[in-house]
């Protein structure tokens, strides 16, 4: 994940890598529980497209 987030433009908008690499670790983790917990009916590349939506949203990659 470190690799993937180092020069995007979170350093750019005075974002530390480190800190945009436990922000997106974290929400992975919770939408994986909830995904588990919930038994939801999304496939898991449905989950990951939604979370890496939501994540570049987050950490300002779009």
């Amino acid at each position: 994940m470190r690799t993937e987030l180092a020069g995007k433009r979170t350093s750019k908008a005075g974002v530390p890598t480190e800190f945009s690499v436990q922000f997106k670790s974290g929400a992975f983790l919770a939408v994986l529980a909830w995904w588990i917990a919930e038994s939801a009916s999304l496939l898991p590349a449905q989950v990951d497209d939604l979370f890496q939506q939501m994540a570049a949203i987050g950490i300002g990659s779009v």
